[in-house]
């Protein structure tokens, strides 16, 4: 057997594969593609065909099956009597029937170039190309000269169209009619479509496709069909030992399952993590496959009417199975309304039915736990808690019982990153036992503060407990008074700094650090700024504007503006002394209002006749 990479499968597009590679690589939905190639392959000569629709969501292999039926196609015996038509996934040029049928050619001309036909390929590009500039061509005039082309070559076009909907949007009703007509001619082409979403064309009575397709749906694997991916997985990228080993493992693989839900593009995007194994690289890993997967599942959850994606939404944020009565209140939809959503949004497959916990009646959750976590991390506005959040379901779901004992080893490895640390935090939420969770949590807090002395943003990463952080900034506060004491200024301006990156929204920390800088260090313009954070932070913080004052009258020489801000210090507190003091000193002393200044310092003394600054000042006034 030939050895694949995994950058080799077509998660996305398996198109772009030889006919080799795609064979190799086909292996979900096999008896379903030996029904479906039977009943092509079965079509006798001067038949009116069966055609046939594939409907599933994104992921569960459409795509995949139509190129493996192409693959097929191409093969002996069957290439004598079929010639498979392939297109791109998305034909977004196709605005009308004339030009689907010249894409129909054009895809003619890639059939033949695949089989090295030369000297056909060429006459057909020149017609393709003057059918393309020829504008007053219609659908039926290109359709007689693809018809032409098949007849010259002898070969039933097989059309296997991805997509089917998007094309069908784009044709009037009467376009349908006429494209339905030609398919249910004598010797028609053949069409296979799929499609992630039911065609109402084909379903509606009356419509112009209805009755027009045989239609299947593209379920979720079972669990065991999903094993059997996995090893084939391992046997087409020749991993070593992994098929002694998962059957050693079938409660992780269970956990697999849960988390994809059964969709095959899934399943074989996380196989590298389960080939590989998780390590306290666990959040890396998770975000690049999330990163992977934004497309396929952002595609499918758009393709949704607005009103499933309500509830879906509902369900999904909620992560833990959800009532009725609960999406009621949630959604705001009655009873009437969720009930049709439901029903369908379980039919194909993004939720499941259980039983209500404590409640009557059914719950509802997310078929797909790795969509549910896809979902959170990109809907949550506190991000960082919601990505721990993810992380710990992630791992109990994945690790199971083992959990417990990858958190009981990482207590004695040190934390290297912010990555391992989430790793741990996460961890810490998973386990259940107290003391575990409780040690795994100091060690990761105690690692962030280390992490922060080389990296003041690390800390804005992560939700760090009140009492954690409060305790902290107390031991940094010691250690401040202890460096200002002993007049080491810069040192004790970098811990007030850790501080105020600890709780940046502390205006008692902001107002120090501007004390510091205008007192000490002699940095007026820092410290206007650290005064003008404090006061951002707490308008009504008295200290802050007073420190304002001061620099505004001592060291900058604005005294107007002095005058405004410690008279606001004295509106958030009458019985701020120093405030009314300053304020004294500089109408007595810039401003030469002296009658105002006898005020200010009289009222200083009526709210604390003891501070004898300002008899003090009231005296030099009056002399």
């Amino acid at each position: 057997m030939k050895k694949l990479s995994l950058t080799k499968i077509g998660f996305f597009n398996p198109g772009r594969l030889s006919d080799e590679e795609i064979e190799l690589c086909f292996i979900t939905r096999i008896p379903f593609f030996k029904h479906l190639f039977e009943k092509i392959i079965n079509e006798s000569p001067g038949s009116i065909p069966q055609h046939f629709l594939v409907i599933g969501q994104r992921g569960m292999g459409k795509t995949s099956l139509l190129v493996r039926i192409a693959a097929e196609l191409r093969k002996k015996p069957f290439s004598k009597t079929f010639i498979p038509l392939t297109f791109p996934e998305e034909q977004y040029n196709i605005d009308r029937l004339s030009k689907f049928w010249l894409n129909c050619l054009d895809a003619f001309a890639d059939a033949l170039d695949r089989d090295n036909n030369n000297q056909e390929l060429t006459l057909l590009d020149e017609r393709i190309k003057a059918l393309a500039k020829n504008r007053d061509n219609t659908a039926a005039n290109i359709y007689d000269e693809f018809k032409k082309w098949a007849l010259k070559i002898k070969k039933r076009p097989v059309l296997l169209v991805d997509n089917l909907n998007l094309i069908f949007e784009k044709l009037s009703k009467d376009e349908q009619h006429q494209l339905r007509a030609i398919l249910m001619c004598v010797d028609a082409p053949i069409m296979v479509g799929a499609s992630a979403i039911t065609i109402q064309d084909t379903i509606n009575y009356g419509a112009p496709f209805y009755d027009a397709f045989q239609i299947s749906y593209l379920k979720k694997l079972s669990f065991e069909e999903s094993f059997e991916v996995l090893l084939s997985l391992a046997r087409i990228t020749e991993t070593e030992n992994f098929e002694n080993n998962i059957y050693q493992h079938r409660a992780r693989l269970q956990a697999l399952y849960q988390l994809t839900g059964g969709t095959p593009r899934i399943l074989a995007l996380l196989f590298p993590l389960l080939r590989d194994g998780f390590s306290e690289n666990v959040q890396i890993d998770l975000d690049a496959l999330l990163d992977v997967i934004t497309p396929l599942y952002k595609a499918s959850f758009e393709e949704l009417a607005p009103q499933l994606q309500v509830v879906l939404d509902a369900v999904a944020l909620n992560w833990d199975p959800i009532n009725l009565e609960q999406l009621r209140l949630i959604t705001q939809l009655d009873n009437a309304q969720l009930s049709p959503q439901l029903k369908r949004l379980i039919e194909v497959g993004w939720l499941k039915k259980i039983d209500a916990y404590k409640a009557k009646g059914n719950a509802y959750e997310i078929s797909e736990r790795f969509f549910n976590i896809w979902y959170l991390m990109r809907r949550s506005s506190r991000r960082q808690k919601k990505e721990l959040y993810c992380l710990t379901r992630f791992l109990e779901t994945f690790y199971g019982k083992d959990i417990q004992k990858i958190a009981k080893e990482r207590l004695t490895v040190k934390s290297e990153n912010v990555n391992q640390v989430a790793f741990d935090l996460a961890l810490a939420d998973g386990v259940r036992d107290v003391e575990t969770s409780r040690r795994l949590k100091e060690k990761s807090y105690d690692s962030l503060f280390e992490m922060s002395k080389q990296d003041e943003h690390v800390l804005k990463h992560f939700s760090i407990p009140a009492d954690i952080t409060k305790q902290k900034i107390n031991e940094l506060g010691e250690e401040f008074t202890d460096l200002i004491d002993k007049k080491k200024y810069i040192d004790a301006l970098n811990i007030i700094k850790k501080i105020i990156n600890i709780d940046e929204k502390s205006a008692k920390a902001w107002n120090i650090l501007g004390s510091l800088y205008a007192e000490k260090l002699g940095k007026y313009a820092e410290a206007e700024v650290a005064y003008k954070k404090a006061i951002s932070v707490d308008e009504k913080y008295a200290y802050a504007w007073y420190g304002l004052g001061n620099l505004y009258a001592g060291k900058l020489g604005k005294y107007e503006e002095a005058e405004v801000v410690y008279k606001k210090a004295i509106s958030v507190d009458e019985k701020y002394v120093y405030a009314w003091n300053g304020l004294g000193n500089l109408y007595a002393n810039q401003l030469g209002k002296y009658a105002e200044a006898e005020e200010a310092y009289k009222k200083a003394i009526s709210v604390d006749e003891k501070k004898a600054y300002a008899w003090y000042g009231l005296g030099y006034l009056y002399a």
